[in-house]
């Protein structure tokens, strides 16, 4: 497992000040289940076949920039300060990454485009809308069809893993993306706003209720032709829907890519704890961070503005993608004894490593103790005062990391 060097992050933040690319943007369209999708590309125009991710976008009938308005009882409520203002998410990331010398491409929702026109309702119209935006991409020759990444947003989290299945992905960036079940996620957040904004408590666990219980029905095949299409969507679809979050997890330990998974510290949607769900889980190597005071619409919460912390640290993670030596670093293996640990844990360092250095940081990436180097390849280290939960052992080899996951307990 593997984590986000800061020092990176702030290096590469200078080079941003520096290496500033002009852009174009392009228009975009394609064919998806019988509806046009629109889209716009932008690519850095002083760099030749780029890097592509594609923003998957979260759930709603997003356009392509993510436009949200701060209206309605909600948002008085919990962003008093961002009432009547308007943020485009998805377009400012996309810029930032375009100034980084990557091209990104981002569509409006088959749902934004078509809402009263929208036809037969499908799982893959609905959700999979990247897959033929992908299929359209990968033909045409201003980027590198052989280095696409995948963003996905909340919603679109969930569905980017299926994509390494069937396209040669290079790589997942889950952005505020849930670990658990769709129906325990929306009951939950149903939950949580309602007491938050002093919500009629009784109606709203009703409504918490009444989601849990309709989607068992639908997990458990317990549905028939009677069963009421939930938000316009018929059980047919909502089955394919839940299975797909049902096995997020498991969806992207098969995905056999690199993946940044991060999380937000003032989400209230899918709060920042899911990623300790996934870091838990998950087998593969990836690299896990919570980017402080952004809320789920990735902005602060008093003002529409998107923190650099948060673009420069995808812009690091592709950077150090793109550009490390997958062979020599796969090869390496680190072991912790024993994990969990409870008072001391043991960690080997293979004789082939000579110049490293060690950390111990902590979910958020906050820098607990570090070390220069250990003798005969074993480092014997006290834990006995760290608080129960999850921590990382990294070993920076020059300007990679490779970062080992333990439980103190």
């Amino acid at each position: 497992m593997k984590t986000i060097n800061l020092a990176l992050v702030n290096l590469f933040s200078l080079f941003l000040i520096c290496e500033t690319y002009s852009q174009k943007n392009v228009d975009v369209s394609f064919s998806h289940y019988n509806k046009t999708v629109y889209g716009t590309l932008t690519i850095p125009k002083n760099n030749v076949n780029p890097a592509l991710i594609l923003i998957v976008p979260g759930s709603g009938p997003n356009d392509r920039d993510g436009t949200i308005t701060f209206i309605g009882p909600n948002s008085e409520c919990l962003y008093p300060e961002l009432v009547n203002l308007t943020f485009k998410p998805y377009k400012v990331l996309a810029d930032r990454l375009v100034e980084a010398g990557y091209a990104v491409f981002r569509y409006d929702k088959v749902e934004f485009t078509y809402s009263s026109d929208i036809g037969e309702i499908s799982f893959e119209k609905l959700w999979l809308v990247h897959e033929s935006a992908l299929e359209h991409l990968k033909q045409r020759n201003d980027i590198n069809s052989k280095e696409i990444y995948l963003l996905g947003h909340s919603e679109g989290s969930s569905l980017i893993p299926l994509s390494t299945r069937l396209h040669n992905i290079k790589g997942l960036i889950s952005l505020a993306g849930p670990a658990t079940s769709f129906d325990t996620i929306l009951s939950n957040q149903i939950i949580n706003i309602g007491k938050s904004c002093n919500g009629n408590l009784p109606e709203i666990y009703k409504q918490s209720e009444f989601i849990l219980d309709y989607f068992n029905k639908i997990r458990n095949s317990s549905w028939n032709n009677s069963t009421i299409s939930l938000f316009g969507v018929p059980p047919s679809e909502w089955s394919k829907y839940i299975k797909v979050t049902d096995n997020v997890i498991d969806n992207y330990n098969e995905s056999k890519v690199p993946i940044l998974f991060i999380g937000l510290e003032y989400d209230i949607n899918v709060p920042p704890s899911e990623i300790n769900k996934f870091t838990i889980k998950l087998l593969e190597s990836n690299d896990f961070i919570v980017i402080p005071q952004l809320n789920h619409y990735l902005c602060y919460n008093d003002k529409p503005l998107m923190s650099n912390v948060l673009s420069d640290t995808i812009i690091s993670w592709l950077h150090k993608s793109i550009s490390r030596n997958s062979e020599y670093f796969n090869d390496i293996k680190i072991n912790l004894y024993p994990n969990p640990a409870y008072t001391e844990l043991s960690i080997e360092i293979p004789s082939k490593i000579i110049n490293y250095k060690i950390e111990f940081v902590d979910i958020h990436n906050r820098l607990l103790d570090n070390i220069l180097k250990i003798e005969d390849g074993w480092l014997k280290y006290d834990i006995k005062n760290l608080k129960k939960g999850i921590y990382f052992v990294k070993v920076i080899i020059g300007k990679n990391t490779i970062l080992k996951r333990f439980i103190k307990i």
